[in-house]
């Protein structure tokens, strides 16, 4: 009969009854799947990419021990001193004029000036040519001050900032064009793309050495990457830092080229950018330090050691917050905008340029691959309690490859994407292996049910078996009945429910006891069911007629022998005692020797003896003779006794028997004989398992009666 499958409580019938794909090959689609999802579409996970490499920066940030940069900050005690902004154009002149003194390598004001100044020099009010005619003219006779400005510009190697649009709105018209730059049309066409530009004044433009871009671009608020190159309409305009380390290197023209690991690099003289293929380079920021900032101040009141300009490269910005020139930083942290071209020049002259070549790309798929692989094959064979502890060992030890190799080598690795995809697939096998196990767990809940259900009723028909075993030996009350010229007690514990010993006792005509003890090969019901055989076979013919032992004997072990299709093989001892004169009469085959209790000490019936019964078909027992005195105890036991071990592996042995029941007081019946031995026994074991079964028959002989005597003489 079929029995029916429990579905487990919350699971789908099609689940637990149906074929169902493997967690391997279900994991193996899911991690296949998300790959795909990650090339195709990996910008969604962009900002956990980004946070990692912020990470990164904050456990580490730039030890700077070089200061190629200097910055001069326009800051709020500049502003208390000089004035709100916009400063009149002669204080940027006469800011200009006291920096290029000290000759920098190049000097660029991070100012947009698209307009002409508020304030010329030349103005003058109408009321003065009223009151002063020749003031007014001298005043309308001087220099512009942006004309100053540009003077100044002029005899200084710098550069002008300008502005990049990235609205719709109609740019300025006019203005100068950029230097060329050399670059492939692909490049081109991939850098970041602008609307227009927002131009200098012309008397700027016309007196610096090169143009560039003061624009900054953010990810996610937080400016991480430098754009060394941007791109309106057809032309390639550089960013400050590249336009100033261009001038400082006295070089013609950048030169976009290939470079090694599938990157490019913007050649500027002697020095190599490296930059991705939209034209950006990542920017490692350091902690504030000032050795490399001076306030704007400090320059008018030249309070300013010279060599903070001297072959420096110079950048003028602002710091004051309420002109809102700023920036937030990887960390978190607000810092002047000025300081993000610093950073890319810093950068780029101390060789500190954070890399992130095409090959790392390589690295982290062979990652993700390797970590999907060992949650395939790993999960599903660890325990789930062991599961998330080892995943959060693994991915610490991932996130801190990430971080060493910043340390290390400066590289970008992204292991935030790849663990992100290990994590889903993780989560993934996790959940269909505890599904699993849950299944597992219901289906060996039903079979040990099962199995519970088959064992009690084994356990039942065992413990019939025993009763039935039990009942068919003898016990003293009965067997003997009125008899009390012979004391007997027996004992047997199996080592299973059921065992192979046995033992018999009853009288025979002519006031005789018969008395047999004996051990089939083997344990269980087998030796049970062959026990059972013996004692009833050599009981037969024990009772069939009044023939001698030995004949019993022989005929016993014919018969067992013939119903014994198993080969099994009993040994059996057997013995009468005449009640009346205490004569014995015994048969030994192949068992443990009978022994005598008397005053004089413990002998052993050893006088006739053969193999065990089944063993040789043709072999003829003899029997052998003895004398019991009066309250002599005859014992018989099974190997069970002797070959009791104790803890250590050792026997327990006929010598250890023979001493306790040496020590048996002459009053003591045959029960108290039997306690005595099992509690030795016991006691040897202190413990340990008994290997067989155990068995012990004890006879005491109490002597003749008189009025049998009499009896028997009449």
């Amino acid at each position: 009969m079929t029995r029916p499958v429990n579905t487990p409580a919350g699971l789908p019938a099609s689940i637990t009854q149906n074929p169902r794909l493997p967690i391997h090959v279900v994991g193996l689609l899911i991690a296949i799947a998300l790959g795909l999802t990650g090339i195709i579409g990996s910008n969604y996970l962009a900002p956990l990419r980004l946070a990692l490499f912020d990470s990164y920066q904050r456990a580490f940030p730039r030890q700077a021990t070089e200061f190629p940069v200097t910055i001069v900050q326009i800051d709020e005690a500049s502003l208390q001193a000089l004035g709100q902004w916009p400063w009149p154009r002669i204080d940027l002149a006469t800011l200009v004029q006291l920096i290029g003194v000290h000759k920098p390598r190049a000097l660029v004001l991070d100012v947009l000036m698209p307009e002409a100044d508020r304030h010329p020099p030349g103005y003058a009010p109408e009321f003065l040519d009223r009151v002063s005619p020749a003031l007014a003219q001298q005043l309308r006779e001087r220099p512009g001050n942006d004309t100053l400005l540009g003077h100044f510009l002029s005899r200084t190697p710098s550069v002008g900032a300008v502005g990049l649009l990235e609205s719709s709105d109609s740019p300025p018209i006019g203005g100068n064009p950029p230097r060329p730059i050399d670059a492939d049309a692909n490049f081109r066409n991939a850098v970041a793309a602008f609307s227009g530009v927002l131009h200098a004044i012309p008397e700027v433009e016309n007196s610096v050495r090169g143009l560039a871009s003061a624009t900054t671009r953010t990810e996610a608020g937080v400016v991480r990457r430098m754009p060394v190159v941007a791109r309106v309409n057809e032309d390639l305009w550089p960013t400050l830092a590249a336009e100033l380390l261009r001038v400082a290197e006295k070089a013609d023209r950048i030169q976009i080229e290939a470079a090694h690991a599938g990157m490019r690099s913007a050649r500027i003289g002697a020095v190599n950018i490296p930059i991705d293929d939209q034209g950006r380079m990542w920017l490692y920021f350091a902690e504030p330090d000032p050795k490399r900032v001076v306030s704007a101040l400090d320059v008018f009141a030249e309070r300013v050691d010279p060599k903070r300009f001297e072959d420096k490269i110079v950048l003028v910005g602002f710091s004051a917050l309420g002109l809102q020139d700023n920036i937030t930083i990887p960390g978190g942290a607000l810092r002047a905008g000025v300081e993000a071209h610093a950073t890319a020049l810093e950068n780029i002259l101390t060789h500190s340029v954070p890399l992130r070549p095409a090959w790392l790309a390589w690295i982290e798929a062979g990652i993700y691959a390797a970590g999907c692989s060992l949650a395939l094959w790993r999960v599903p064979r660890t325990r789930s309690r062991f599961a998330l502890p080892l995943f959060a060992a693994g991915a610490a030890l991932l996130v801190g490859c990430g971080f060493v190799a910043f340390r290390a080598f400066l590289l970008l690795l992204d292991v935030a994407v790849p663990l992100a995809g290990i994590s889903a697939v993780f989560a993934a096998v996790l959940a269909l292996s505890l599904v699993e196990t849950e299944r597992t767990r219901r289906r060996l809940a039903g079979e040990l049910a099962t199995q519970r259900e088959e064992r009690a009723r084994l356990n039942g028909e065992l413990e019939a078996a025993r009763r039935i075993q039990l009942g068919l030996l003898p016990r003293p009350s009965e067997a003997l009945g009125k008899e009390r010229r012979a004391d007997v007690a027996a004992l047997i514990q199996p080592a299973l429910s059921v065992g192979g010993d046995l033992y018999d006792f009853f009288l025979l005509p002519g006031e005789r006891l018969f008395v047999a003890i004996g051990d089939v090969s083997g344990k269980g019901v087998p030796a049970s069911l062959f026990m059972a055989l013996s004692k009833s076979l050599a009981k037969s013919s024990a009772l069939r007629d009044n023939a001698a032992l030995d004949a019993v004997i022989n005929r016993a072990h014919v018969e067992i022998a013939r119903d014994n299709p198993e080969a099994m093989f009993v040994t059996f001892v057997a013995l009468v005692l005449d009640l009346q004169s205490g004569r014995v009469e015994y048969v030994n085959a192949g068992h443990e020797y009978p022994l005598v209790v008397s005053r004089g000490g413990v002998r052993a019936l050893d006088q006739a003896g053969g193999p065990p019964l089944c063993v040789l078909e043709d072999y003829c027992y003899e029997r052998a003779q003895d004398v019991a005195a009066v309250g002599d105890f005859i014992c018989l036991v099974t190997d069970g006794v002797t070959e009791a071990i104790n803890p250590v592996g050792g026997l327990y042995g006929r010598e250890r028997l023979a001493a306790v029941l040496a020590a048996l007081p002459a009053h003591a019946d045959a029960a108290e004989a039997i306690d005595a031995v099992l509690a030795d026994v016991l006691k040897f074991a202190d413990g340990a398992q008994l290997p067989d079964d155990l068995t012990i028959v004890v006879v005491k002989w109490a002597g003749p009666d008189e009025n049998s005597a009499d009896r028997a003489d009449a």
